[in-house]
């Protein structure tokens, strides 16, 4: 099997690339793309390459082709799937950069042997989800999708994500079209050690992913922003609990609703009431947690590692309301190294 020349498409801060040295060492990110100032900027930082700030829908096969890559990573941007960004799919604007990946996959002269794909939960349901299944099988791919959360495989962040994982077909069965792709109903949900031969473990409290030495003053979420939404149950979690839920690019600023977990740093035993609520101290999950939570290799990389392994931090240039922002646009590096290891 030949090595892994790996593109990058919308790499963000990187999650896919940590996902993949996590499930091949050995593989080469050739190019990276995104448009993002801020995560391109972390990015370089931590891995020394400088994604290219050209827009992706003006690339061409022949832009492509000259990387001779053998695995195409994508993180396209979720807005048009969701009800905050109007779920206008494939005729918004920020699908116009997929689309384009599409239309290249079917000219270009040799096509990726991989082609991993993360999005939010409604791509499922999306026409350009269909444009882009119907893409890989008529292109001789066999395409497995999966709606999972991090939980599911050990680590104590409910966020689920639609990810799919298609994989050239042999020369064998070339042109066996799999017209049952095009359905939703196969769409796998559950992970467990019968079907995927690694056993899951269990969350851990999330006390495990917690700074030691942290002056909470800076995060404690302000009354104000309590004492404003009375009727409002908060999503507050304990450090022995072993869940939290999905941190949008919204969190660490007023806009509290919905934008994840707070961490209770007082009264653990404390009631819904407001002014409970407001005694109970609660603080946002720092920076530094969030990406402890979502796989980044924060603390250095694990031990017995083979080939090279890059850790993870922010530059200095990047602000905290920023480091947020980015974070809630990342994904779960444990899933995509699972995933990533079941695809290879």
């Amino acid at each position: 099997q030949q090595p892994l020349r790996v593109l990058e498409f919308f790499s963000g801060i990187g999650g896919l690339h940590y996902g993949l040295e996590r499930a091949e060492s050995t593989a080469t990110v050739l190019a990276s793309f995104d448009v993002n100032e801020h995560a391109n900027s972390c990015y370089q930082h931590n891995f020394g390459i400088k994604p290219s700030n050209k827009s992706i829908d003006t690339l061409t096969a022949k832009d492509i082709e000259k990387y001779d890559s053998n695995c195409w990573l994508l993180s396209p941007p979720c807005q048009p799937f969701t009800q905050g960004g109007k779920s206008l799919d494939h005729q918004d604007n920020r699908s116009l950069a997929l689309l384009r990946i599409i239309e290249i996959l079917q000219h270009i002269a040799i096509p990726p042997r991989f082609v991993f794909v993360e999005n939010v939960p409604n791509f499922e349901t999306s026409e350009c989800r269909s444009r882009l299944v119907q893409a890989l099988d008529q292109c001789n791919y066999d395409v497995k999708e999966y709606l999972i959360s991090p939980i599911q495989i050990g680590i104590s962040n409910d966020r689920r994500r639609y990810y799919l994982a298609a994989k050239l077909r042999s020369s064998i069965s070339t042109g066996k079209s799999n017209l049952s792709c095009l359905q939703t109903s196969h769409m796998i949900t559950r992970l467990d050690s019968e079907s995927s031969g690694i056993a899951l473990p269990i969350p851990p409290a999330i006390s495990t992913y917690l700074e030691q030495h942290c002056d909470i003053s800076e995060f404690l979420v302000p009354e104000q922003y309590i004492l404003k939404r009375k009727t409002f149950r908060f999503d507050l979690v304990k450090p022995t609990d072993t869940r939290c839920s999905c941190f949008t690019k919204a969190y660490g600023s007023h806009h509290i609703i919905g934008s994840g977990s707070f961490l209770q740093t007082a009264n653990l035993d404390v009631s819904s009431r407001v002014f409970a609520i407001v005694a109970s101290r609660p603080r946002f999950f720092t920076p530094r947690e969030i990406a402890r939570l979502h796989g980044f290799p924060i603390d250095g990389v694990l031990n017995g590692s083979i080939g090279m392994l890059h850790t993870f931090e922010f530059p200095d240039s990047v602000p905290r309301s920023q480091q947020y922002k980015l974070l809630g646009n990342s994904l779960s590096v444990d899933v995509v190294a699972y995933l990533l290891k079941l695809l290879f």
